[in-house]
């Protein structure tokens, strides 16, 4: 039980209805509609409810069973401690979900296309950071990676003079323009998640997101998260 006084089955009940309120806000429903039919709704535009769907669904049926065998001063369906935990944390997940600002950034070092190569492998070696954005015109245009810089000095191995003479706008022709996306400060973790995923069904890989306030490509960038930056992000959102 809870170190409180106040019965599981009150808290279980108590987070149903405040996740039952919130699904109906996702779903601007003014009328009565079922708590699986809200759930079957939402999830189709709702990551936090289309991940946790399952819990719900389940919830849902130990909802019915403590409203069916509530007596008057007990209930025999009395939720464990790990349940009413777990329905307090989606609640919670829901209303607040975590978002990319509880992340820790660094100052971005960025380049122009005018920007040296040798500059460029100057701040990757000083940095150790292997993403770089490329700003021209006050606005975010490219993603230099390494695997960028790789695939142009493959192409480039006989000349012995590429690297002293060649500019960032000389790899801009080998940058992938997927490599990237942009969200703004706001977006909660779980669509971080989901962009990197729905990457990697596509046959694509994302290198990084970028975070601005608004979400478009313009300056000042904010931050950057990259998959080293996934394990943390998974902890937050208890994704697997």
């Amino acid at each position: 039980m809870n170190n409180t006084t106040t019965p599981n089955s009150t808290l279980f009940l108590d987070a149903f209805t405040d996740i039952e309120h919130k699904l109906k806000e996702i779903c601007h429903e003014q009328y009565h509609m079922g708590f699986l039919e809200l759930i079957r709704k939402a999830q189709s535009f709702n990551k936090i409810v289309r991940k946790f769907s399952t819990d719900l669904k389940e919830f849902a049926e130990l909802r019915n069973a403590i409203i069916h065998t509530r007596r008057e001063n007990f209930v025999i369906a009395e939720p464990h401690d790990d349940i009413v935990n777990e329905i307090g944390r989606i609640r919670d997940l829901l209303y607040d979900p975590p978002r990319v600002n509880l992340l820790t950034t660094v100052k971005l070092f960025v380049v122009s296309p005018s920007t040296p190569i040798i500059e460029v492998l100057k701040g990757i070696a000083q940095r150790n950071i292997m993403h770089i954005p490329v700003i021209e015109n006050n606005s975010l245009r490219y993603l230099l990676t390494a695997k960028t810089l790789a695939r142009w000095m493959a192409g480039n191995i006989h000349e012995t003079d590429t690297l002293r003479k060649a500019f960032v706008a000389d790899v801009i022709p080998f940058i992938e323009k997927q490599d990237y996306a942009v969200v703004n400060n706001q977006t909660d973790l779980f669509e971080v998640v989901e962009l990197f995923r729905n990457t990697l069904k596509g046959g694509m890989h994302l290198q990084a997101i970028i975070i601005t306030h608004d979400g478009r490509p313009v300056m000042p960038l904010l931050g950057i998260i990259t998959a080293s930056d996934l394990p943390k992000i998974l902890g937050l959102t208890g994704s697997k």
